[in-house]
């Protein structure tokens, strides 16, 4: 087998003032000549799903639909590794979720990974974050993942599925399954978890539908909950001020924010002023801001401070919809969404937006002749439409641009 990489820089079009960059390889198997082509762009190309920093702020990793997790360096500001797991046809090794264990050691991600009611569809995997390789799966369901958790001394992961059941792993022995929780009146996924320490006790809060649930991993049994009426779409644990923080669609223009205390005893609402649906939230890691983001047509996140009396907003002008967020620090915040999969830092005190990536040019068709594979790319709104062609000549590869 003959293996041929490079990579590729070019310039498209006087006055576009457009710059592709990509790696390729090339592999010719001379038993039927079957050529691959892959193209890596340096970004995401479908929608990132979940997004985890590392605990002191260098790093964030991100899942995605494209079966893909990046890691990114914040100050290099650049993707720096990707960590690839098995995939197949069609949903087969989508990512819908990751979490980082609190000594960033072990990360977990979950999602479509295998062939549909497949015994493997809901499993978990478990990565050595700094060598990216696969220590482990988490099996026994055949539903798939929704969301992660780890408690913030690491003893034990939650993951959420699609069939609205909760699975509690121990990691302290061996990640043992500990319960599996479930409301047999429930019959939506699972959109959030979050597990967190009261005193002795370790509890869960979920976000399963319209419902709000807190369960004891303690004494696995339902302590609390909520119909709140209308979906929601996130929660996250405020263990400083002990109140668990969710989103959800208020009304059919706005997304709001309630505090609750651990029984679910309300403590206060807000308009979130960032979208109606899928609304993701978080909170920072000295608990000193809330940042609230969703399908929204103010192209906006919203940075509430904790007395959620005052706000600040940051704009992006090409992302209709901001499908994950976290903080990276107390300082800054890690955003994306958007057709294009960009990928932000936001320094929100120092006021600055860092663009990271996005996925454009995106691939569109591809062809093969005798001696040349032809790549069609489009620049979504740009009004015009290019071809690069490849092509693998006695070992060489030649290229050009054809309009």
């Amino acid at each position: 087998m003959t293996k041929i990489s490079g990579s590729s820089k070019i310039r498209v079009l006087p006055g576009f003032f457009l710059l592709i960059s990509f790696s390729f390889s090339l592999s010719t198997l001379a038993a039927d000549d079957r050529v691959f082509f892959q193209v890596d762009p340096d970004a995401h190309t479908s929608e990132i799903t979940d997004i985890v920093a590392t605990k002191d702020g260098a790093y964030a990793v991100t899942g995605s639909l494209d079966k893909t997790i990046r890691v990114w360096d914040l100050s290099l500001r650049r993707e720096v590794r990707q960590i690839l797991g098995e995939a197949g046809e069609g949903d087969f090794g989508k990512i819908q979720a990751i979490a980082l264990s609190p000594d960033d050691q072990v990360l977990a991600s979950g999602g479509i990974f295998g062939p549909e009611t497949s015994a493997s569809a809901g499993d978990v995997r478990l990565y050595d974050f700094n060598s990216g390789t696969l220590k482990r799966r988490l099996s026994g369901s055949t539903s798939p993942v929704t969301d992660l958790a780890f408690l913030s001394d690491g003893a034990y992961l939650a993951a959420g599925r699609e069939d609205a059941t909760i699975t509690i792993w121990d990691c302290k022995n061996g990640y043992a399954v500990c319960h599996t929780f479930s409301d047999p009146g429930i019959k939506e996924k699972v959109n959030g978890i979050t597990l967190f320490r009261d005193q002795d006790a370790v509890l869960l809060a979920a976000a399963v539908g319209d419902n709000l649930l807190v369960y004891s991993v303690t004494a696995k049994l339902l302590v609390a909950k909520k119909d709140m009426d209308d979906p929601v779409y996130s929660v996250c644990i405020d263990e400083k001020n002990k109140r668990i923080v969710v989103a959800l669609k208020f009304s059919a223009r706005s997304g709001s924010v309630y505090l609750y205390d651990y029984k679910l005893a309300q403590k206060g609402f807000f308009n979130a002023e960032s979208g109606v649906e899928d609304l993701s939230i978080a909170l920072s890691p000295d608990a000193g801001f809330i940042l609230v983001a969703g399908n929204t047509d103010k192209n906006q996140a919203v940075l509430f401070y904790n007395d959620v009396k005052s706000r600040k907003y940051l704009m992006f002008p090409e992302v209709e919809k901001v499908s994950a967020i976290a903080f990276a620090d107390s300082s800054r915040a890690v955003v994306a969404g958007g057709t294009e999969n960009a990928l932000y830092v936001w320094d929100f005190i120092k006021g600055e937006e860092i663009l990271l990536s996005k996925s454009t040019p995106v691939i569109r068709d591809v062809g093969i002749d005798s001696s040349t594979l032809y790549i069609g790319f489009d620049k979504t709104g740009a009004g015009f439409r290019f071809d690069l062609a490849i092509g693998l000549q006695d070992n060489k590869i030649t290229e050009g641009i054809r309009e």
